[in-house]
């Protein structure tokens, strides 16, 4: 091993930093429910491959946390959800969306079983439903329309986060 290869930490040990630091931040600032479906993306995205530089697109998602944390609006907890489902179909859904669909798919599951805990009406969980779909099919669509790269990922899921924002107004 050569001097300047045992000053670089290991690809692994970057992302389990990564991984730490941020369900740290989101633990702090929103909660258990914020948490675990924080947890569940994490687990995911380890699973597709723990690769540190597809970690940092997920940073802006502490974002909704902390506007949570600042206001107390718990509707947040959807762009929130929305952007861990996009970076999840994207990282699964890089040769065939239909992975990618599955996996955005299992967060979006998991937050409407948070939500029914939370005693979310039907009227609510539908809307959020129907949104959550929409905006996995427009991120597929993105990522497919040759729109790769890091800078690229992080832009896609925040504007799912976005949109999921702009849904609360139904």
């Amino acid at each position: 091993m050569r001097a300047t290869d045992r000053s670089r930490l290991p690809p692994l040990a970057v992302f389990l930093a990564g991984e730490c630091a941020l369900l740290a931040a989101v633990a702090r600032l929103g909660g258990p429910p914020w948490t675990a479906l924080c947890a569940l993306a994490l687990v995911g995205h380890a699973v597709a491959g723990p690769r540190p530089e597809l970690l940092w697109p997920l940073a802006p998602a502490v974002i909704w946390p902390a506007l949570f944390f600042a206001c107390g609006d718990r509707r947040l907890f959807f762009p929130f959800t929305m952007h861990l489902a996009a970076h999840l179909a994207m990282l699964f859904g890089r040769r065939r969306p239909l992975p990618g669909l599955v996996a955005g798919a299992v967060i979006v599951a998991a937050f409407v079983a948070v939500r029914m805990t939370q005693r979310a009406g039907p009227r609510v969980l539908i809307v959020e439903g129907v949104c959550a779909a929409a905006i996995l099919v427009g991120v597929l669509m993105a990522r497919a329309a040759s729109l790769r790269g890091a800078a690229a990922h992080a832009g896609i899921a925040l504007g799912a986060a976005l949109a999921a924002y702009a849904c609360l107004a139904l």
